[in-house]
């Protein structure tokens, strides 16, 4: 007999919760159930636990149904597939009870998108610095090579369009070094120092980090660096 959503403490949970009896029928769960597979309760009471997961990872949710029943419990990360296709990283504990005299199985599974997420932030991280590592270590780089290769980690570290080594000549700005995709900006081209969001870092001497311009520093939204050559984020 199933059991839908009706239990307050349950339901006020994130995580998911699921019962499944001997055979892998879903007998009861919770509300984020419903919300996280975007399924109704008839359609869950017609499901079996494989039905939930990645079709590729069948054969693992057998053998862990089979080791819960066998030695009481089991952990297991998989990706719950919802009804329109998406999936989303689960990492499920199940223990081994007892439902009516019968053997079942009941599991709570907890989102792990943004562990993973922060996970490949700090590999991401570790990389950069790796590479940076080695790219000061290489004694056969010319110091513009370096550069070059330094550059090209932190754009992409960072996501940003271009990087650059310049200097402030006077009132004006003077690109040495340029690394991009395209050649809108080279090196030697000199532009106003008003025109950068650098004239900020130079006059207040400290570090200057624009996430987005437009949020960050509205009232420099007026900067040829913003309004024509399409510079929305800055850091130095």
């Amino acid at each position: 007999m199933s059991h839908p959503p009706g239990d307050a403490f349950l339901d006020a949970l994130d995580d998911l919760f699921l019962v499944f009896d001997e055979s892998g029928a879903v007998i009861e769960w919770n509300q984020a159930v419903l919300e996280v597979t975007g399924r109704s309760c008839d359609e869950i009471t017609e499901l079996t636990a494989d039905a939930f997961f990645a079709a590729a990872d069948a054969d693992r949710i057998d053998a862990i149904i089979t080791t819960v029943l066998r030695t009481g419990e089991a952990t297991i990360e998989a990706d719950i597939v919802a009804a329109d296709g998406h999936h989303v990283p689960y990492a499920f504990n199940a223990h081994r009870v007892s439902v009516d005299g019968s053997l079942a199985i009941a599991s709570l599974g907890r989102d792990q998108t943004e562990r993973i997420r922060q996970r490949e932030r700090i590999e991401a991280r570790e990389r950069a610095l790796r590479d940076m590592y080695e790219i000061i270590a290489d004694r056969d780089l010319e110091f513009t090579e370096q550069v070059h290769a330094l550059l090209e980690v932190g754009r992409n570290e960072l996501e940003v369009a271009y990087g650059t080594l310049s200097r402030i000549d006077g009132s004006d700005y003077v690109f040495e070094v340029v690394d991009t995709d395209d050649d809108s900006i080279q090196a030697g081209d000199v532009v106003p120092l008003s025109a950068t969001n650098c004239e900020l870092a130079a006059s207040d001497e400290q570090t200057l980090v624009l996430g987005d311009v437009a949020r960050d520093a509205p009232d420099q939204t007026d900067r040829t660096g913003y309004a024509e050559w399409g510079i929305s984020c800055y850091q130095n």
